[in-house]
């Protein structure tokens, strides 16, 4: 079994509070967390796009909670999952992606195509490249997973909560 962690944020920064507001959740942020390869980040951050770096305060505010839940996955999936997130690097943010979780525009955004990505909310990202191990957090697709949806999930344990 190899261990992989979300990291969901609770951020405060107005971009995060606007996410936060119109998700009715409490957290701004996800990315994934694979700690085997030394506690490599995976996510999709507003004006850079999707990312891999090494630490969870890269970019967010000084003092942001990041709450660590924990999932097992079989070697095949995390080949897969790290394989998915890695086929993203570089791609745009997705600065739509917060209002489809607004529930008057829901209806006018449509479903994401299939065949190509061209940027990424954070959450969606992170359930696709789960999706793509096999791991679904909850019986919905990923475009409709805010980080706090992620958070409700019973396939990830809360494990511990850091600071930035």
């Amino acid at each position: 079994m190899k261990e992989i962690y979300i990291c969901l944020y609770r951020g405060t920064s107005m971009v995060s509070k606007a996410i936060r507001f119109f998700s009715w959740g409490i957290y701004s942020h996800a990315a994934i967390c694979l700690p085997d390869e030394g506690y490599i980040i995976y996510e999709s951050w507003d004006g850079v796009g999707v990312r891999q770096c090494k630490s969870i305060s890269d970019g967010h505010k000084k003092g942001t909670r990041v709450d660590f839940f924990s999932l097992g996955v079989t070697e095949d999936q995390y080949i897969k999952i790290v394989d998915a997130l890695r086929s993203q690097l570089g791609k745009k943010y997705d600065y739509w992606g917060v209002i489809r979780f607004i529930p008057f525009f829901r209806a006018f955004m449509g479903k994401p195509s299939k065949r190509t990505q061209p940027a990424w909310f954070c959450s969606i990202y992170a359930c696709w490249a789960l999706a793509k191990g096999d791991v679904y957090l909850l019986n919905k697709d990923a475009y409709k997973i805010s980080p706090s949806d992620m958070a409700t999930s019973t396939v990830i344990k809360f494990f511990c909560a850091k600071y930035t």
